[in-house]
């Protein structure tokens, strides 16, 4: 019942700053933002039933992300906010290896990965105003975070299935919503639309990564 009460704000929330992202609302950017970040944090605390907090380090910097990236504009606030995910992408990877290890299979889901997320970004087409090589990185970690999450689901010793399921979903959402996002901030000029589509996908994959993965080992 917590966790339905928690999951309801948690859509509220998102639904509103979508509202405000496309103009239907005026104010409130800041406050649904922050506060969406926040319930997804509560929905971790919510969904587990014995808190292994090591779980939880990555969506504190992803809930870190989130805020520096509304409170502070501009390039330095950008590449903040950025490293701030970066760091929790890195801290979810070795979290994901030392638990089920890495095997051969990683690398084939890796390569796809990676070959999609080239075509998604259209590098050529974009204009990364000197920040492309922080850019690569980012993607090549993120396209890491996301195969290792889809390769979970066929590791040996889990519990249950249907947990990891849900992470990989999150996460491969997760890291479509970095490609919207790229495509729509380093363009000429922002599409009204792809900016509620990459909030929209952002925060469900965040969701579905924070109420799974108190289940996954």
């Amino acid at each position: 019942m917590e966790l339905f009460a928690v999951l309801v704000f948690y859509i509220i929330s998102v639904l509103l700053l979508i509202l405000n992202r496309i103009g239907a609302l005026k104010r409130g950017r800041i406050l649904f933002k922050t506060l969406s970040s926040i319930i997804f944090i509560l929905i971790w605390f919510v969904s587990s039933a014995e808190y292994v907090f090591v779980m939880l380090i990555p969506l504190v910097f992803y809930m870190a992300g989130d805020i520096i990236l509304v409170l502070f504009s501009g390039k330095k606030g950008f590449i903040t906010g950025m490293a701030a995910f970066l760091t929790g992408n890195i801290v979810m990877i070795f979290i994901l290896i030392s638990e089920v290890g890495i095997r051969f299979s990683d690398f084939i889901i890796l390569a796809v990965v990676l070959v999609i997320a080239g075509v998604g970004m259209g590098y050529r087409r974009l204009d990364f105003a000197g920040t492309g090589i922080i850019i690569a990185v980012y993607i090549f970690i993120i396209c890491i975070m996301v195969a290792k999450s889809i390769s979970l689901i066929w590791s040996p010793g889990l519990s249950e299935i249907f947990p990891s399921v849900l992470f990989a979903s999150g996460a491969l959402l997760y890291g479509v919503s970095d490609i919207v996002l790229a495509n729509n901030k380093f363009k000429y000029k922002e599409s009204r639309w792809l900016s509620p589509l990459n909030l929209g996908l952002y925060y469900t994959g965040i969701g579905l990564i924070a109420v799974s993965v108190p289940h996954i080992f």
